[in-house]
Parts: C-alpha cells; sequence; structure tokens
C-alpha cells in the first residue's frame, strides 16, 4: 500500500516538472531522433529514493512431560507452538529543486542567509498483532499387554507359595482382555498360563478343602492430562521518511526584481 502511494506521488511529480517526452540518442551528424514516450526530469529538480526490507520469520516446537514419582507413570503431557512474523520496511525519499524551477528569487533565501532551505517529514506506523489457542483433554490409555501379562505371572506367582490345595480364578476387565488378544506372541503366552491355572485347580496336593485365590487385573492405564498450546506473533513496522531541499539561485542568474514605491 506505501509503495503503490509513492508511485502516485512520483507520477504527479513528473506531470508537474518532467518533460512530456524522453529525446533519443544523437547521430553522428548531431541531430537528434525523435522522442519516446515517457518522463525525463529537468535538470531543475533531482530525486533521489532508497527502500530497505526486513522480514524475520520463527518458529518453534516444544513438548514438556511430567512423571509421577511414585511409579514413573505419566501424569501431564504439555505440548507449545510459537510462530513470529515480523516485517519493517523504510521508505526514504530525497527531492531537491532548484529555486528558478520554483520561480523563488534571492528574496526568498533572506532568512536562511542564502543557505538552503530545507524541510523534513517523519512517517512511522507499526503494528503487532497476537493469537494464542489452548486446548486439553484427559487421555485414558490401555496398558500394554506385556505390563498385564508380566502382573499375572507375578501374582500366579504368589498364589503358588501358599500351600494347600487351590481354586484360582482370573477376573479381567475389557481392557485387558483386547490388549492380552491383540499381539500375537503375548496372547499364546496368556494361553499357556491359562492352561497351567487350569491343571493346578485339577490338582489336589493335600487333604482338606480348597482355598479360593482370585487373581484381579485391570486393562485400564493411569489417566494422564493432555495440553496444547499455540501463539502466533505477526506484526509490521513502516517508517518513511521525506526530505525537501530548495537550493538558492545561482550566481549570475537573472536579475532581481525591481520594486517601485
Amino acid at each position: 500500500m506505501q509503495i503503490a502511494s509513492t508511485s502516485i506521488f512520483f507520477a504527479a511529480f513528473l506531470r508537474a516538472y518532467g518533460s512530456p517526452c524522453i529525446p533519443g540518442p544523437e547521430t553522428p551528424a548531431g541531430q537528434r531522433l525523435p522522442c519516446k514516450e515517457g518522463y525525463e526530469l529537468t535538470p531543475l529538480a533531482q530525486i533521489s529514493r532508497s527502500l530497505e526490507f526486513t522480514e524475520v520469520s520463527f518458529s518453534q516446537d516444544s513438548t514438556r512431560l511430567v512423571l509421577r514419582p511414585e511409579d514413573g507413570s505419566l501424569l501431564l503431557r504439555a505440548a507449545s507452538h510459537l510462530d513470529v512474523h515480523l516485517k519493517q520496511e523504510r521508505v526514504a525519499v530525497e527531492l531537491t529543486f532548484s529555486a528558478e524551477a520554483l520561480g523563488l528569487t534571492r528574496a526568498d533565501f533572506a532568512e536562511s542567509r542564502g543557505a538552503p532551505l530545507q524541510m523534513s517529514l517523519s512517517i512511522r506506523q507499526s503494528w503487532l498483532a497476537g493469537e494464542a489457542r489452548s486446548s486439553s483433554r484427559l487421555i485414558r490409555p490401555t496398558r500394554k499387554a506385556e505390563e498385564i501379562l508380566r502382573d499375572l505371572s507375578r501374582a500366579l506367582a504368589d498364589v503358588l507359595r501358599q500351600r494347600g490345595n487351590k481354586n484360582i480364578s482370573l477376573i479381567l476387565d475389557e481392557e485387558a482382555v483386547r490388549s492380552l488378544l491383540g499381539d500375537a506372541k503375548v496372547a499364546k503366552l496368556f494361553g499357556e498360563l491359562l492352561g497351567l491355572i487350569g491343571v493346578l485347580n485339577s490338582m489336589k496336593l493335600e487333604a482338606g478343602p480348597r482355598e479360593d485365590y482370585r487373581i484381579s487385573v485391570s486393562g485400564k492405564g493411569k489417566p494422564y492430562l493432555e495440553s496444547e498450546t499455540s501463539v502466533s506473533l505477526e506484526g509490521e513496522d513502516l517508517a518513511v521518511e521525506l526530505k525537501l531541499t530548495i537550493l538558492p539561485p545561482q550566481a549570475g542568474g537573472p536579475p532581481e526584481p525591481e520594486s517601485h514605491p
């Protein structure tokens, strides 16, 4: 938007202070070819301009885990995303006019004691916008099949250390069964474990009644909180500097107009 406005300004300036065409090159005979369409600045005016543009983009992702101190299980998983996009633009325009181009005389430079007249104008516009989003949810994971099978094996080992006849039963929830049967290798080991329990239940090692033992294992993992945060920043800084210089009349120029009473 600022560049377009600058272009409009220069177009208006050229119409006011430029010649309507650009003369063609001279021939060896010293003749100048017909001019071509366009604008040419008169020797009484000069323009210089500069443009500086800087753009910075930065993106970062990070994840933080918090574990339970008693068993090392996951308590919190926090993920964050940062996106920064900044732009800086500086436009400097210097216009130099001669007094003759603007119809000024030496009398107009009396206050400046013959020094060039100068005027500076600075315009600056900046903005910064940010957006932050955050979400969280409670995750209820399912335990791994290896973990469930390890708990079953340890519990069965504790039962076998007890004396007497035994009647062992397993109590598994839906998550535990689904996890055990989801792995072919673990499912085979689980089948062998069930066969061993069946053999133990059919054996009568001592006289007397059987003792009932219930092994209960859950496939539900400990819940943890999952949090996601996203922050985005976007900003732009535009500075326009305009400097106008009017040069005093050249020595030997047209005489000053005489004033009559």
